[in-house]
């Protein structure tokens, strides 16, 4: 049986042996091609410390997240310019690193476009945090002031542990930092690898051709 059986393939080997030969060569090279031919994606990155403010706006992570890809603060960004909102939404990505970490990716296929919209993004993110912390800051230290201007003895223990609470405040307050400045690199593209798995797949289907018609030989 085993020996019938490999004749028939030795037969059909012969038989279909350009075919056998031009569908891994046809398939390396399809997909050498196609891999070479694929537009080159780059990758803007840019990674901020969220601060402490005391306040879930700008320093929370999920609402950080939902509030950059807002089409209200996009189109705020953008909105001297020609560039569709949905477009970015679409290619922007916000990843958590850690409680307080956020790393934020824009592609593209244009590597200036990709360094110019996550850089506006960043920017307008960060003068809105700072401008927040400022007023948060500015508040405390007026509260403060006014504070220390008290003169009231028989207050005196609360007016020391308001400050003290005040002060503290200030203390913990954390402005939003920018840990990695927008950097652009290219998406890896590897013809020769692809073109490897091409001929790969070429040769097992030209083995199914050769080995699956024995599942369907008469063996009676």
């Amino acid at each position: 049986m085993l020996t019938e059986a490999f004749h028939r393939m030795k037969n059909r080997i012969r038989k279909l042996a350009l075919l056998l030969i031009a569908i891994p060569l046809l398939t390396a090279a399809i997909s050498y091609y196609l891999e070479l031919k694929t537009p080159v994606v780059y990758t803007a990155k840019s990674e901020i410390r969220l601060g402490n403010m005391e306040n879930e706006r700008l320093t929370s992570q999920s609402w950080v997240d939902s509030y950059i890809k807002s089409s209200d603060f996009l189109g705020k960004v953008f909105k001297d310019e020609e560039i569709s909102i949905e477009e970015i939404k679409g290619k922007l990505e916000i990843t958590q690193n850690n409680k307080d970490i956020l790393q934020i990716h824009y592609t593209s296929n244009d590597k200036e476009k990709a360094d110019h919209v996550l850089t506006k993004i960043v920017d307008a993110f960060m003068t809105e945090s700072k401008s927040l912390y400022d007023r948060k800051k500015n508040l405390i230290e007026d509260k403060i002031a006014k504070t220390e201007k008290l003169e009231s003895p028989e207050e005196s223990v609360k007016k020391q542990e308001f400050l003290f609470d005040l002060e503290m405040t200030l203390i913990n307050l954390r402005e939003t930092q920018v840990l990695e400045p927008v950097t652009v690199s290219e998406g890896y593209k590897n013809p020769l690898k692809r073109g490897i798995f091409g001929l790969i797949m070429g040769l097992m289907v030209s083995a199914f051709l050769v080995i699956v018609p024995e599942l369907f030989v008469n063996r009676d």
